[in-house]
């Protein structure tokens, strides 16, 4: 999840609302992240002609890939990063970990020249598998996690390993 990312940049006084789009790993064209409207229990989207969306609006979707903007921030499911900066979950991932850098980049000047003349304010959300060595390799990713036994006086009797994703993000 990304709270307000349409908004960092130009705040809520702005009539123009920020397009977000998704840089996914290999492919040319920026997928377009739909704005999307719930009101009365239907969902609207703004979908943008010969722009492939980067997921879908139904949170409850069995792909799990959601990747929507809505009035309160944008919404990303784990399954569409891990898509996006094409990572699949492999037992060696699932054992080490890894870390999935987020770069958002802001501008208001690409397509100034085009009709209708001026600023434009849009974003792009770039997810990668951050790299650490030469041969592509990122690092584990880890942190130990004191577990207290609760039948002594609240004291650590044992560290454990625990193994995940984690997301950190650039603007």
């Amino acid at each position: 999840v990304m709270a307000r990312a349409h908004d960092v940049l130009w705040g809520d006084s702005m009539s123009l609302q920020a397009q977000g789009y998704m840089n996914f790993v290999g492919e040319d064209k920026l997928r377009v992240i739909p704005t999307t409207t719930f009101s009365a229990g239907n969902i609207t989207q703004v979908l943008i002609e010969g722009l492939d969306t980067c997921g879908n609006s139904e949170p409850a979707s069995p792909e799990g890939k959601v990747c929507i903007s809505a009035a309160l921030g944008d919404y990303y499911s784990v399954g569409t990063l891990l898509n996006a900066s094409n990572v699949t979950l492999t037992e060696q991932l699932r054992m080490t970990g890894t870390l999935i850098t987020i770069k958002i980049h802001m501008t208001n000047v690409d397509d100034f020249w085009t009709w209708p003349i001026g600023f434009k304010p849009k974003y792009i959300v770039t997810p990668r598998l951050a790299q650490y060595s030469d041969d592509g390799v990122p690092p584990p990713e880890y942190f130990d996690r004191m577990v207290f036994d609760v039948n002594t006086s609240n004291t650590a009797t044992r560290t454990q390993r625990v193994v995940g994703i984690r997301f950190t993000t650039e603007v």
